[in-house]
C-alpha cells in the first residue's frame, strides 16, 4: 500500500517484511487498496480475538472477508448475551446464599459477644440450619403483609395446597 506523504512523496507503508505483505504474497495477490488491507487486518484481529483464526480454510474475496468478520462479531456478541445471563442466573441463586452467610455472623457474633459455651452455640447454628433447610431467608410475613387480601389468601393456599388437599 503506497501512501502520499506530506513532503509530496510517495512511500510504501509496508517493507518485505510485514504481515500485510506476506498475507498479499500468500494470497497471490497484487497490491490491493486500503479498504482491503483493512479488512484483512479486521479478519486477523477478530478470528485472533475469537480464538478460530489460522485455519485452513480463509476469505479469499472482499465480500467473503467483510462477511467472515461480521459473522465473529455476531457469534462475539451472542457469547457475551449468553455469559452475561448465565451470570446474571448464578448471581441471584447466591444471593440466598450470601443472605444465609450474613445471618450467620450476625448469629455467631451475638453468640460471642455473649460468651454463649461451646455446646450451646453447637445447638443455636443446628437450629438455624434445620429452620434454614425447611424455609427460605426471606420475610414471608412482610412479604404477604404487603400484597393485597385476594393474593394473601392466592398465594397461603398455594403454598399450603398439600395441606388442603389431605383435608
Amino acid at each position: 500500500v503506497d501512501v502520499l506523504m506530506p513532503s509530496g512523496a510517495i512511500e510504501s507503508v509496508f517493507d518485505d517484511d510485514s504481515w500485510p505483505y506476506r498475507y498479499r504474497k500468500i494470497r497471490q495477490i497484487g497490491d490491493v487498496g486500503t479498504s482491503t488491507m483493512y479488512g484483512i487486518a479486521l479478519y486477523w484481529s477478530l478470528s485472533t480475538l475469537t480464538t478460530v483464526g489460522h485455519g485452513d480454510i480463509v476469505p479469499f474475496t472482499d465480500l467473503e472477508l467483510w462477511f467472515t468478520s461480521m459473522v465473529f462479531v455476531c457469534g462475539n456478541v451472542a457469547f457475551g448475551y449468553v455469559i452475561g445471563h448465565m451470570s446474571s442466573i448464578i448471581a441471584t441463586n447466591d444471593e440466598t446464599q450470601v443472605r444465609i452467610r450474613r445471618k450467620i455472623g450476625e448469629i455467631s457474633s451475638y453468640m460471642s459477644h455473649r460468651k454463649l459455651p461451646a455446646k450451646l452455640r453447637h445447638r443455636i447454628r443446628d437450629h438455624y440450619n434445620y429452620a434454614w433447610k425447611r424455609s427460605t431467608v426471606y420475610d414471608e410475613a412482610a412479604i404477604l403483609e404487603e400484597l393485597p387480601t385476594y393474593l394473601q389468601q392466592d398465594l397461603v393456599l398455594y403454598l399450603h395446597q398439600d395441606l388442603v388437599k389431605a383435608v
